[in-house]
């Protein structure tokens, strides 16, 4: 009998490696493909934004994380120098990574912190995703610290409501709470009709959100439509935001803007001229914006801001009360889960500035 072969075990493959890159190209495919495959992907990771935010002084620059060629990471972020060379920056709602991979998200934040350093901004503020990213003690190890409110920017969304969009249309309507499907009832019943507007309905949308601002007592956000505007030029060609809005007899008396990109669609800014009260046409408006967003093979649709004390209140079980809470119970009333992303973290690369910001 022959003896055995020697068994001698195969070498380990050595994992690819990771090659890293930076871009500020206007456009960029496989980037926005990457994006938009995310979990959560925002449409703030875009190149189209970058290109709305270019037209604003802003410097987008990207940093790409490939493994054989594939994007498996990275972070779009912006940056402006102002007055005296000071440069400021941010990055909303990343970085992102394809791989739930622990090594892979030390990796992303180390080069996004060398990215950042190397030009040395006198203030910096990162946004987390939504979902989970798990990247906030990695930027305090790296001198971030939790951005207090007062610090810019102030609109930063640390609580907002999601609706996941996997049951079927009945499903879905079913979620609904009992008085906000008798409401869309009564709207369709008054006939209401919601439709899709173009650029020469923005200033319509934005005179109406002035409206609802007149009636809350508090100052409209933009003050004028020209971001409005801007933001329609750079963003709808690729149709990553829709104007959504509502005629009730004869009038057009409620409009949306929203963000559609990767698997959500973010109802951004709304309007109300106040008409047609009877006839309910905000909640026809945000349920036909959820039936789209579903008939599209969207995953979520986001309603974008609640008051981050009320969101610890419901996740207590507790009931809201205040301030904006009938808005909160709008929102709440589309079957909704509240969701707190991570908070966002602040850190100047000037040392001196760094401890006056602490101060």
């Amino acid at each position: 009998m022959e003896s055995p072969a020697p068994y001698f075990p195969a070498a380990p493959t050595p994992a690819p490696s990771i090659s890293v890159a930076v871009s500020a190209s206007e456009t960029d495919d496989r980037w926005d493909a990457f994006v938009a495959a995310c979990p959560g992907s925002h449409h703030e990771q875009a190149t189209a934004w970058g290109s709305y935010k270019r037209s604003q002084d802003w410097q987008p620059v990207r940093l790409i994380l490939s493994r054989d060629d594939e994007i498996v990471g990275g972070a779009q972020v912006l940056l402006r120098t102002a007055r005296r060379f000071l440069t400021t920056g941010y990055l909303a709602r990343g970085p992102l990574w394809r791989e739930d991979d622990e090594p892979l998200k030390d990796r992303m934040v180390e080069e996004l912190h060398r990215l950042v350093g190397a030009r040395k901004p006198a203030y910096f503020v990162v946004t987390p995703p939504y979902l989970g990213s798990g990247i906030g003690h990695r930027l305090s190890g790296l001198g971030y610290f939790v951005k207090p409110y007062r610090l810019p920017p102030s609109g930063a969304i640390t609580a907002t409501m999601l609706i996941d969009l996997a049951p079927d249309e009945a499903q879905l309507f079913a979620a609904l709470d009992k008085s906000v499907r008798r409401c869309v009832r009564l709207a369709v019943r008054a006939g209401a009709n919601v439709f899709q507007g173009g650029l020469d309905d923005i200033e319509l949308l934005h005179r109406m959100m002035c409206q609802i601002c007149a009636r809350r007592g508090v100052a409209p956000h933009p003050k004028d439509s020209a971001p409005f505007k801007g933001i329609w030029r750079h963003l709808s060609p690729g149709g990553l935001v829709r104007l959504f809005l509502v005629s009730c007899r004869g009038d057009v008396v409620a409009g949306a803007l929203v963000f559609a990109f990767g698997d959500t669609v973010r109802i951004w800014k709304v309007g109300w001229s106040g008409g047609g009260a009877d006839a309910h046409p905000n909640h026809l408006l945000s349920w036909e914006v959820i039936r789209w967003a579903k008939n599209q093979g969207f995953r979520y649709v986001d309603f974008m801001q609640i008051i981050p004390e009320h969101a610890e209140k419901l996740l207590r079980g507790e009931e809201i009360t205040g301030d904006y809470a009938g808005v909160t119970r709008f929102k709440l009333g589309f079957g909704g889960k509240v969701v707190c992303p991570e908070a966002p973290l602040y850190r100047s690369y000037r040392p001196w500035l760094q401890a006056a910001l602490r101060h």
